[in-house]
């Protein structure tokens, strides 16, 4: 197999986890607009009909809020012989998720980073913390993993750098 057939096969592969990953991504937002819709309609049930709106409004704006640091947060993708380890990405973001994105859960700042890792960075973090989820670390627990894993002293990043013809 030549060089050239093995870069359009892992790009190839890429597209196709790049594409699992959006429509995993559509499929959780999809199932989160379910749940907020089933609260709302409990707590109109049971006659909180004030509250619906402002929990529907402050729902409206965190999830506008998400999607704005989402649109301006790039993908980390780890680079050592370049030094761009999570570190160096982080301290770029670090106000988007702390001051901008301050007011968001701690839940959606763990999916907003999940979000934002490269496939490799992805699998490599997925893997290491098996049998655990990624989605059930809090923020602290996330940052820390994956300063250990992608930092200067990890042994683990990798250069993802490759060149198209």
């Amino acid at each position: 197999m030549k060089a050239e057939d093995i870069q359009k096969l892992l790009e190839q592969q890429q597209n196709k986890f790049n594409q699992q990953q959006l429509e995993l991504q559509e499929r959780q937002n999809q199932q989160l607009m379910v749940q907020q819709e089933q609260i709302a309609e409990l707590l109109k049930k049971l006659g909180n009909t004030p509250n619906i709106d402002s929990a529907t409004s402050l729902q409206q704006e965190e999830s506008a809020l998400y999607g704005k640091l989402h649109k301006l947060i790039s993908e980390f993708n780890c680079d050592i012989p370049r030094a761009f380890t999570f570190e160096t990405w982080y301290d770029k973001y670090k106000s988007y998720f702390e001051i901008e994105g301050a007011t968001l859960s701690d839940k959606l700042k763990v999916r907003l980073l999940i979000s934002k890792l490269g496939a490799p960075e992805y699998s490599k973090i997925a893997q290491k913390l098996l049998p655990r989820k990624l989605s059930d670390l809090n923020f602290g627990e996330l940052l820390k993993e994956l300063k250990e894993v992608f930092g200067t002293r990890g042994p683990n990043c990798l250069s993802v750098s490759i060149r198209l013809n």
